[in-house]
């Protein structure tokens, strides 16, 4: 074997392990920050509930529209 073929092979697993390191690190810091999303979902949902009728029809916002962004689960992406 070449040292050609011998570094492009080191290279290819080095390139593989990397985006596999870079993969896990992604989906840990997703998996950390959730609890935070979640919060702030539930906070906008609260404050749009506060909203006054009349306020929301000037932005264009329907009864409907509001109940469902308020009803919707906080845990989906």
């Amino acid at each position: 074997m070449n040292q050609i073929a011998l570094a492009q092979t080191h290279s290819r697993v080095m390139v593989n392990l990397n985006l596999t390191v870079f993969a896990l690190a992604h989906n840990l810091a997703r998996f950390a920050m959730a609890p935070e999303k979640w919060r702030l979902r539930h906070k906008s949902s609260m404050e749009l509930a506060r909203i006054d009728r009349h306020t929301l029809q000037d932005i264009g916002i329907s009864d409907a529209t509001r109940f469902i962004a308020m009803n919707e689960p906080c845990w989906e992406e």
